[in-house]
């Protein structure tokens, strides 16, 4: 214990003394074989750290900055977005790895020798640490997905932060047409299972992945709130955030697939906007437009939809 004790008192000293020279190569290795040691107060160090490295726009130079969040919560809707990104910054030759879910890169840097169970007060704590530790696990891109709603905690600490995120979409889809989806492929189920996570409620949605031995919690929230989290004008501006309609890719791909591209010119990204791209694209991934319009919704469902959801739906223009 007492020579833990050394240790610790020893790196926080040491990063004191490069934070103030502004040692920003001696910073990074010293976070990194911090992050890679199995002992947990190391990770503690790092995350102390992280907070305070964050704050300070000199040293953003420290993080890769190349996490891209295509995030839905309907979590299938992100589906096509999450090929058509991957196929545009691979046909521009930019590395970045294939699309997968933030539970499935979570699995990835847990140490992987004990069955573990990350909740969601573990992800809220150590949000910034983990997404460290994906972020910096190469320089590729990496494209995440999350149905989680978005964060801010009382120490005004978020879901992401801007110098991991390099950009982030948002993909809506009406409310009204994901009850007809559940009730077209559930028609045993009772109500509350269609309407689960839809309505609001006294209930934390959690959603669990298991992978790799761990177990590992995502909080959706209800879909007003999933939604409002992330189209909020301030998480749009801060995080450099796109939210768009699904319907509006089904309706006209074209246009939103160069908007899309236009999101990541202005993120940063080397990207060149070329049409015949996109077109190719689209022709060889057609768009399956499933229609729900023969699913009977009754009165008392739309009623509860209506009430729940009704004034954050119709910013979006959707009317039911």
């Amino acid at each position: 214990m007492l020579i833990n004790n050394i240790k610790l008192k020893y790196y926080d000293n040491l990063l004191d003394k490069l934070i103030n020279a502004s040692d920003f190569e001696q910073i990074k290795l010293t976070l990194e074989s911090l992050s890679n040691s199995e002992n947990s107060s190391y990770h503690q160090i790092v995350l102390k750290y992280l907070y305070s490295l964050l704050e300070k726009d000199k040293f953003k130079q420290i993080f890769n900055k190349n996490l891209i969040w295509i995030n839905s919560f309907n979590e299938e809707d992100a589906a096509y977005l999450n090929k058509f990104i991957f196929h545009i910054l691979t046909k521009n030759q930019i590395s970045c790895n294939t699309p997968n879910s933030y539970a499935f890169y979570l699995s990835q840097v847990i140490n992987q020798s004990n069955s573990t169970t990350i909740n969601f007060q573990n992800i809220v704590e150590f949000s910034y640490f983990y997404q460290y530790l994906i972020s910096r696990s190469s320089a590729d891109f990496k494209i995440l997905n999350s149905s989680g709603a978005f964060f801010e905690t009382s120490l005004k600490r978020y879901f992401t932060h801007y110098n991991f995120t390099k950009a982030y979409f948002y993909v809506v889809r009406n409310p009204l047409s994901i009850f007809k989806e559940r009730k077209s492929k559930n028609v045993e189920a009772d109500a509350s299972k269609i309407f689960h996570g839809l309505l609001s409620s006294d209930t934390s949605y959690i959603k669990k992945y298991d992978l790799n031995n761990h177990t590992i919690e995502e909080n959706t929230q209800n879909w007003s709130i999933n939604v409002s989290s992330w189209a909020s004008p301030n998480v749009t501006s801060t995080f450099r955030g796109f939210v768009l309609r699904y319907e509006d890719i089904l309706t006209d791909p074209r246009q939103i697939l160069a908007e899309v591209i236009g999101h990541l010119v202005q993120s940063g990204l080397k990207i060149h906007l070329n049409y015949q791209d996109i077109d190719n694209f689209i022709n060889d991934n057609p768009l399956e437009n499933k229609s729900y319009d023969q699913v009977d919704v009754s009165n008392k469902e739309l009623k509860l939809l209506r009430r729940d959801l009704g004034d954050v739906s119709k910013k979006f223009g959707y009317v039911f």
